[in-house]
């Protein structure tokens, strides 16, 4: 009895759902209105712009908006222009991030850095422009720019001895970007600076690839990534936040003058060790310059006194930037930002030795009605022009000394700058194979290098260094050593460096020609040789 019990349980069950559906199904149909009326139909010429975006899936800025432009011929100039575009922004993007990288980089982590950033042959849309008209001296541009392309994007950071790498995949990026062009100025491309914000929160869309795997799949870290991604963006360039691109740094464009900085001393600095101390150090990084200074670091001084003389190149005194960073060092763990001022050099040109007392912020933008207990810096600030008469490259009338105005008031007789440009290099050779070359430049105790170009018998860096010197180089001489970074296993693993060749190029012909541009023949290289320009500026 039992089991007939459940049996007949299981079927009335299973039939009460069946009769219950099938009522259900005839009271849907059968309580439905049986006069429908049609909506009523337009002509696409009709419509407003509300109703043809909910007709077409991402409509264009100018359709949607009648001040916008259609720029059909701009996105043919940027698909012939994006190879060259891709390695302009990578380095740009690259710039950003290292300081970035710097800042939030865990102690126990040796490095984070690309090891690919490219954004791929697929080129960025751009479906709209506005332009917008200004009684300053500046074009103010705002594009609609979307990009769904194929990049290549791969961060490999060391820790411990091990390598990890993460690769960004199916990146899209929809945002209002605007650029504005400022000064304008009559020399050629007429502008020397650009500056980019965002005018509106951009769409993000990216996954992350480790080990192979889809990181994105672990639940909440899509989500989480997303937010800290669209925090950083919008922090660094949604407006008022905005990037600067100043022009001053390519190659090809002379310095103008040269800004000289005593760093006197600190008031007040903030303390963040444990036991209420500092051990303060300044970080100074001039617009344009590839690596900042560093004044000494003063142990377990709130008040420090530095004393310390800085020369920077200047090569637009209209939009160049010195930013004084301070920080707190620590022997254990990453060094901490404890302050920054910022001092335009517009504010100094034509006043002479400025004496100030710099107030620090907690970011570069200067300070807030919260920034308190950050302290004030001392320094005392020079700018002074430098004259280059040397606008082509023959060889000045009466042996190569051309007529230069006198140098400022404290400049010493004959000081200048020496101007190295590293070209290319030809038919380099390295032991293992095709060379990873870089070059190293050294005058006296001052050294620079360029940056390594991967696999490559010719490579070109068309990277520019100067030497600010007290006195013309005369009899003097430049070491320029060629390197490559060995690929082998074991090269690897020692980071090990061989020697291609190196050349001494004597000084004497660029301070009495001004300019030379020449081919250099590489000692202890069979038919290795590299390009390299010199020029001498004078006050």
């Amino acid at each position: 009895m039992g089991l007939f019990g459940t049996l007949l349980s299981f079927m009335g069950f299973g039939g009460g759902i069946g009769v219950g559906l099938l009522i259900g199904y005839f009271m849907f149909v059968y309580t439905l209105p049986s006069k429908v009326e049609d909506p009523p139909l337009k002509s696409v010429s009709d419509q407003d712009p509300k109703g043809l975006e909910r007709m077409v899936k991402d409509v264009p800025m100018w359709v949607s908006s009648p001040d916008w432009e259609r720029v059909g011929w701009l996105n043919r100039f940027v698909r012939e222009l994006w190879p060259f575009l891709d390695q302009a922004v990578a380095k740009t993007v690259q710039d950003m991030v290292k300081p970035m990288i710097k800042q939030y980089k865990p102690a126990q982590v040796e490095s984070v850095e690309f090891e690919a950033l490219t954004l791929g042959t697929l080129p960025a849309l751009i479906d709209g422009v506005k332009v917008y008209e200004t009684n300053d001296d500046e074009v103010i541009l705002q594009l609609n720019v979307k990009y769904a392309g194929n990049p290549n994007i791969i961060v490999a950071a060391k820790a411990f001895g091990m390598k990890a790498t993460v690769q960004a995949t199916e990146v899209q990026v929809w945002a209002q970007v605007r650029v504005t062009l400022k000064p304008l100025i009559p020399v050629f491309p007429c502008f020397s600076n650009i500056t980019i914000s965002l005018m509106t929160k951009p769409h993000v869309d990216f996954g992350l690839k480790l080990l192979g795997g889809d990181v994105m799949a672990i639940p909440g870290l899509y989500h989480f990534a997303q937010d800290r991604i669209k925090k950083i963006v919008d922090t660094m360039l949604l407006w008022p936040h905005k990037m600067e691109i100043p022009l001053g740094g390519v190659v090809g464009t002379r310095p103008v003058g040269i800004l000289h900085v005593k760093l006197v001393e600190g008031k007040n600095l903030r303390k963040t060790d444990v036991f209420g101390s500092t051990d303060p150090f300044v970080e100074m990084a001039f617009t344009g310059d590839d690596k900042p200074q560093k004044s000494k670091t003063l142990k377990k001084d709130q008040n420090p006194t530095w004393n310390e003389e800085f020369q920077f190149v200047v090569r637009d005194p209209t939009t160049d930037k010195l930013t004084l960073q301070v920080y707190d060092w620590d022997r254990t763990s990453s060094n901490t930002k404890t302050g920054v001022a910022v001092v335009a050099l517009k504010d100094l040109v034509g006043k002479g030795e400025q004496d100030l007392w710099l107030d620090l912020a907690k970011t570069a933008a200067g300070p807030t009605e919260g920034d308190k207990g950050y302290g004030q810096l001392h320094v005392v600030a020079h700018y002074k022009e430098l004259k280059d008469e040397m606008d082509t490259d023959e060889t000045p009338p009466g042996g190569g000394e051309a007529a230069v105005e006198k140098a400022p008031a404290g400049t010493p007789k004959g000081g200048g700058v020496l101007v190295v440009i590293v070209h290319k290099g030809e038919e380099l050779e390295a032991k293992n194979g095709t060379p990873t070359a870089y070059v190293k430049l050294k005058y006296r105790n001052i050294e620079f290098k360029t940056k390594p170009v991967k696999k490559s018998e010719s490579p070109e860096w068309e990277e520019r260094f100067e030497f600010i010197l007290q006195q013309p180089p005369a009899g003097d001489q430049l070491h320029v050593e060629v390197k490559s970074k060995d690929s082998d296993m074991l090269g690897k693993l020692t980071h090990h460096k061989s020697t291609i060749g190196d050349v001494d190029i004597p000084l004497n012909d660029v301070v009495s020609n001004r300019r030379i541009n020449d081919v250099y023949q590489l000692n202890n290289s069979r038919h290795g040789a590299v390009k390299i320009e010199l020029q001498w500026l004078t006050p």
